[in-house]
C-alpha cells in the first residue's frame, strides 16, 4: 500500500488546498525515467514524514492543475499549506535534500 496517493484536477481543491496539513503535490509523467526515480523517493519520505500529506497528479491526464500553477518542468513539487504554495522544487534531488527540505515545512503546519 502507497501512502502516495493520486489527485486528478476535479478533487485537487478539495484535496490540497482545503487540507488541514501541508501535502506535498507531485507533478509528473508515467513515461518519465526522472519522475519515476522521485517518485520512489516521495514513496519513502510518506512513510518517514506522516504529517505531510503526499500526492501525485499525472500532468498528461490532468493537464489543467499544472496549467494553473505553471507546472513546465518534470518532476515537479509544489508543497501547499492553507491553499498557498510554500516550497517549489523542480527536478531531481536527493532524497536526504528533500528530505530536508520538507522538515522545513513542519513549521508551517497548523495546530
Amino acid at each position: 500500500m502507497t501512502l502516495v496517493h493520486r489527485v486528478r484536477d476535479h478533487d485537487f481543491s478539495d484535496v490540497v488546498l482545503g487540507a488541514a496539513r501541508p501535502v506535498l503535490v507531485g507533478f509528473h509523467a508515467d513515461w518519465s525515467r526522472p519522475c519515476r526515480q522521485v517518485g520512489a523517493v516521495l514513496d519513502e519520505l510518506a512513510v518517514e514524514l506522516p504529517w505531510l500529506g503526499f500526492v501525485r497528479l499525472d500532468v498528461d491526464t490532468d493537464p489543467l492543475t499544472p496549467a494553473t500553477y505553471d507546472v513546465t518542468g518534470l518532476p515537479s513539487l509544489l508543497a501547499f499549506d492553507r491553499g498557498e504554495v510554500v516550497l517549489s522544487v523542480i527536478g531531481t534531488r536527493p532524497k536526504q535534500t528533500l528530505r530536508e527540505l520538507f522538515l522545513g515545512l513542519r513549521g508551517s503546519q497548523r495546530v
